[in-house]
């Protein structure tokens, strides 16, 4: 019996890694912008290999963990909808040096040498495939779905013996599995966010303490958010104010005298735009007004002059520079209470 078990022919245990198939997996939404520019990062997701326990992962001589996709695969994803395609490549480890490449074998785990999934201790896992979405143009907005197939062989021994024979029955095997890919595209234009503040000035109490009185003055905030990962190009920012209820601009100022009457406050990160303001009736800055409900923009109130100033029933701001990618910019203005 001792020499049986030395020899390793005790009965097989059961396996604590397979392969499930098939895999359904999401590579998230982006824009067309972040697939031109090639800015999605690489996406952790499910291969179709697992293990119920990460302690058969050990860095024996023997031991190997490698995937193969077969040699005809194209990796693209396709829409439905449109003729359009997004090709993709397949990493073995968030670094993307190690890639999948159609035909080629690429090791997770390879003895002593190698092992990109650095898991040890209690616990399953789900071994990662990273993908990096590799489009170079402007795709239209839709679902994009693909699959490929992806070989797992493996071998794992817990422990070395006698004669340098594994301790019971390796865990090894060989099977394919099938991901099923989905991609979604979709713009994705700024946030606007409109904020009413508090009074700041009134004809009575000044700025102590203002109360909310007819002509009393308070600043209107717009918050323009860029939730994109790639820039916002220039020239394609245009934000509309509608003038609020009961609310009249005021192009005097408000109240405070601190500051311009426009003024502009970076989030952070700093979205690198700037937006300039120098007179109403000014045509070479980025402010402009309607009092047709923003049908057209020739309208120029006088600062002081109530009648002028009441009639504005939309100011628009068209900031220049592009907009960096998770970036904010809150821009504010000064109102009335009619």
């Amino acid at each position: 019996m001792l020499a049986a078990w030395v020899l390793g022919l005790a009965p097989a245990n059961a396996l604590a890694c397979d392969v499930t198939t098939p895999t359904n997996v999401s590579v998230g939404s982006h824009s067309p912008a972040a697939l031109k520019a090639a800015a999605v990062p690489l996406t952790p997701t499910l291969g179709g290999f697992s293990c119920s326990s990460a302690n058969i992962l050990t860095l024996l001589s023997g031991n190997f963990l490698k995937a193969t996709v077969p040699a005809d695969t194209v990796l693209k994803l396709s829409s439905a909808t449109t003729a359009d395609t997004v090709p993709f490549k397949l990493y073995a480890d968030a670094a993307g040096t190690n890639e999948l490449k159609p035909g080629t074998e690429a090791y997770y785990i390879n003895g002593t040498l190698l092992n990109l999934l650095n898991l040890f201790g209690n616990g399953a896992i789900d071994v990662p495939v990273h993908f990096k979405l590799a489009t170079e143009g402007y795709v239209a907005p839709g679902t994009y779905t693909g699959s490929f197939s992806i070989r797992w062989d493996w071998y794992f021994c817990s422990g070395i013996g006698l004669l340098g024979l594994c301790i019971g029955a390796p865990d090894s095997g060989g099977k394919s599995a099938t991901v099923n890919v989905t991609l979604t595209v979709a713009h994705k234009p700024p946030t606007v966010m409109v904020e009413t503040g508090v009074t700041l000035w009134n004809p009575i109490e000044g700025i102590l303490n203002p109360k909310a009185i007819p002509r009393s003055k308070r600043r209107i905030s717009v918050t323009i958010t860029n939730t994109d990962i790639v820039p916002l190009e220039p020239g394609v920012l245009k934000v509309q104010l509608p003038t609020p209820n009961r609310l009249a601009i005021v192009l005097d100022g408000d109240g405070t005298g601190l500051g311009p009457v426009i003024q502009t406050r970076q989030g952070n990160p700093a979205s690198g735009l700037t937006l300039s303001y120098a007179a109403p009736g000014s045509t070479t800055d980025d402010v402009d007004f309607s009092s047709d409900g923003g049908a057209t923009w020739g309208h120029l109130p006088v600062a002081g002059d109530s009648a002028s100033q009441g009639a504005v029933t939309h100011v628009r701001f068209r900031p220049a520079g592009n907009m960096a990618p998770q970036s904010s910019l809150t821009i504010s203005l000064p109102y009335s209470l009619k």
